[in-house]
């Protein structure tokens, strides 16, 4: 699988057994959902869901793999939330800011002010551009 986006589909079609809750859910088209079980499908080789009734059902090699797919996205979102969170207080990295003449005179010193109260500890490399 190529595309980690597929994984929240799949998730979402397991839980939600509807191509269309599944979209609201999700915040797009049922086309795309639609979509994302089609490459889902080539990708396995396997139809892994199926409309019986109203209801997408796995079938028997869906429910062999979740397991499996779903632990990923779980370590997908892990791996998301352990981010460092930026603290601008502590920043000591150099920023360059490239602008012309106007700007430099203009917004270059609100942007000095500004980065001094947030990240005092960061520096601006001012790059002149022509």
């Amino acid at each position: 699988m190529k595309d980690l986006n597929l994984l929240y589909t799949f998730e979402a079609l397991w839980r939600d057994h509807s191509a269309s809750i599944a979209a609201q859910n999700l915040g797009v088209t049922q086309a795309a959902v639609s979509g994302s079980l089609k490459r889902l499908r080539n990708d396995y080789g396997d139809r892994l869901f199926t409309l019986v009734g109203r209801r997408m059902e796995p079938t028997p090699f869906c429910v062999h793999i979740a397991p499996r797919l779903l632990a990923s996205l779980a370590m997908v979102r892990e791996a998301g939330s352990q981010m460092p969170v930026f603290d601008p207080k502590s920043c000591e990295k150099t920023f360059t800011i490239r602008m012309r003449n106007v700007g430099e005179v203009v917004r270059f010193p609100a942007i000095v002010s500004e980065l001094s109260k947030v990240a005092p500890q960061a520096q601006i490399h001012d790059f002149r551009g022509e």
